[in-house]
């Protein structure tokens, strides 16, 4: 799904991904963390984008809620944010 050596800061991952969704949970070395999921029934799964949960979203400007419809490139712009904080 992802390159984890783009993403700054990772301290562990876990590719949790079954029939239905890709999923995979980063782990940063600052303590937060972010979902990352794509699948049928994820916001933007059908389209082949992502949908992310972050621990700290609001210091990532989009509030207390999941972020769908997510290109690969911005995932990886707000996981490389979460992992700056």
């Amino acid at each position: 799904m992802f390159d984890i050596a783009v993403i700054p800061g990772v301290a562990s991952y876990k590719d949790n991904s079954d029939e239905m969704f890709d999923r995979l949970l980063l782990e940063f070395e600052n303590g937060e963390s972010i979902s990352i999921i794509r699948g049928d029934y994820s916001y933007g799964g059908n389209l082949g984008l992502f949908e992310i949960m972050p621990s700290n979203s609001e210091a990532l400007g989009i509030g207390d809620e999941v972020m769908g419809y997510l290109t690969k490139e911005k995932v990886i712009e707000y996981a490389t944010k979460l992992s700056n904080l």
